[in-house]
């Protein structure tokens, strides 16, 4: 708190005295916040510098001050709950008035949403304005929710090259409840429309899937840690939107300076309960996806680290959201990017993991300690989908490349694959599956969610807790050296639907270990 003679100012939420100038060059402007079109006061109001992160609040008065450096041109912004934004422009008047407008409540099933795409001709058109935030959307996953075609063959029964009745097939399994999936991969699509029975009928910007309008349309959610729902609401049905009727708009958003007269300021957008809706769900009376609840039992939960921290980290070098229409230069550190990364991003993947291998020689035995962790993880690994799986990949030879028999230690279960290892098959050697098995009535595994009845195993990374095993291989009568490597790839899907599917997903390989011993003769 800094103290001055005739001034108590605090860099926090509240202002409780204030007058006068401060050294510096700066001034104490007064103010007072009130309600559009009359001389009602709003209390609790945030005040602030358009662009800078310091706000203080309205007194019950609705009056506030706030410190603003005399050398420079400002716009003074403030928001209130239930209003839009708005801002007037600083001069170097000693007291200005700032009236909030109440933003429109009632959602409207007939609204028309915004396409994402570009068009000049279309004034609405989000990529208009904000051209890169569009660029980095498009490639993410929530852009092709409605058409990744891997969802669609799952939903469908269809393979890679269209042949019918292939492998899982939820359609053909749950015949009245088609709709389910389109609560999160088509969001704006009724549950009553045909689309929602069949999302390979989505056209137009239904095919956008998750995109810009709809996220910005997210006026709350009811879901909490205690709530009996947690889980068994999906997608919009556990949202409030806010959709205007007429020629009214409203978004909402994680800056609350944005004074377009359109614009509203929700903390949701900077919380894990945001992304909660479509990342937890227990569908068919199985625990399906559980990412929400597991990062909200972690100690990143406790720290405060959000889902948008990593997965919408700041790239440092975008400054703008709509330069040219608009947007204001911004500190690069405080704008999300929006590829929002996750399992597709190949380079994020690689990130979270730390491998180990250590490797020795123990009489005839040779001896390979492996340590695997997840590293700024916030939920366990691999998480969302329980059909994305980690194979730990361990392979002693000697010098001739031949294979040294394993003595004991782990191998990899028929989920990894049964068959030859040149196709990727690797059930029977050396290693470890990291996934969440799912099974069938008769034990097998893995199982579609929506047929599961038992979880068979669940052998994901927790996160930062190091995953450690032992092998040991008999050492080798004709060789000086043994080789010893250690890979931990990545799979989307077990190997089982890979190739009923027919799907030409390529393993990631997200780490390797090697280690060459030299071997001591008994």
């Amino acid at each position: 708190m800094l103290q001055h003679p005739r001034l108590l100012w605090a860099a926090g939420p509240t202002i409780l005295l204030c007058a006068g100038w401060l050294s510096g060059g700066s001034i104490q402007v007064r103010g007072c916040v009130l309600r559009d079109g009359t001389h009602e006061p709003i209390a609790g109001a945030r005040v602030g510098i358009q662009g800078r992160s310091e706000r203080v609040e309205t007194d019950c008065a609705g009056r506030f001050c706030l410190r603003v450096s005399s050398r420079q041109q400002a716009k003074i912004v403030a928001w209130s709950p239930g209003h839009f934004i708005a801002g007037t422009d600083w001069h170097g008047e000693r007291s200005v008035t700032i009236r909030l407008q109440k933003h429109p409540v009632v959602d409207s099933a007939d609204y028309s949403w915004a396409d994402p795409n570009p068009n000049p001709e279309s004034e609405h058109n989000c990529a208009n304005c904000h051209a890169e935030i569009y660029r980095q959307w498009s490639t993410s996953s929530h852009a092709r929710s409605a058409v990744n075609r891997r969802f669609l063959d799952m939903f469908a029964g269809t393979d890679w090259t269209g042949r019918s009745n292939v492998g899982w097939n939820f359609s053909r399994d749950h015949p009245d409840a088609k709709a389910v999936c389109s609560a999160c991969h088509l969001p704006t699509v009724p549950a009553s429309d045909p689309v929602a029975e069949d999302p390979r009928l989505a056209v137009g910007i239904t095919r956008e899937g998750i995109h810009c309008d709809f996220c910005h349309k997210i006026a709350g959610t009811d879901l909490a840690p205690d709530n009996k729902f947690l889980g068994l609401q999906h997608g919009r049905d556990a949202l409030r939107l806010n959709r205007p009727a007429g020629d009214q708009q409203i978004f909402f958003g994680p800056l609350d300076d944005v004074d377009r007269g359109r614009d509203t300021y929700s903390p949701l957008y900077r919380s894990s309960y945001y992304c909660a809706s479509c990342h937890e769900g227990t569908l068919f009376g199985t625990k399906a996806y559980e990412t929400f609840s597991e990062w909200s039992t972690s100690s990143y939960a406790r720290r405060g680290v959000e889902c948008q921290h990593c997965h919408m980290q700041p790239d440092g070098v975008m400054r703008n959201f709509a330069p040219g229409h608009g947007g204001i230069d911004r500190d690069p550190a405080t704008l999300a990017t929006h590829h929002f990364a996750g399992s597709a991003d190949e380079s994020l993947l690689r990130s979270s993991v730390d491998l180990r291998l250590f490797a020795r020689q123990e009489g005839n035995l040779i001896r390979a300690a492996v340590s695997v962790r997840s590293v700024n993880v916030g939920h366990r690994l691999p998480t969302g989908s329980p059909d994305r799986n980690m194979l730990l990949l361990i392979q002693a030879t000697d010098d001739q490349g031949q294979d040294l028999a394993l003595q004991s230690g782990p191998v990899i279960p028929p989920a990894g694959g049964v068959g030859t290892r040149q196709d990727g098959n690797f059930a029977g050697t050396p290693g470890k599956l990291f996934g969440k098995l799912l099974g069938a009535a008769d034990g097998s595994a893995p199982e579609p969610f929506w047929r599961a009845v038992a979880l068979v195993a669940d052998t994901r990374l927790h996160p930062d807790v190091p995953d450690l095993s032992d092998f040991a291989f008999k050492l080798p009568t004709s060789s000086d050296r043994v080789h010893i490597r250690a890979t931990l790839i990545y799979r989307r899907f077990y190997k089982v639907v890979l190739d009923e599917k027919s799907w030409p997903d390529s393993d990631v390989n997200l780490a390797s270990q090697d280690s060459v011993l030299t071997i001591s003769k008994p």
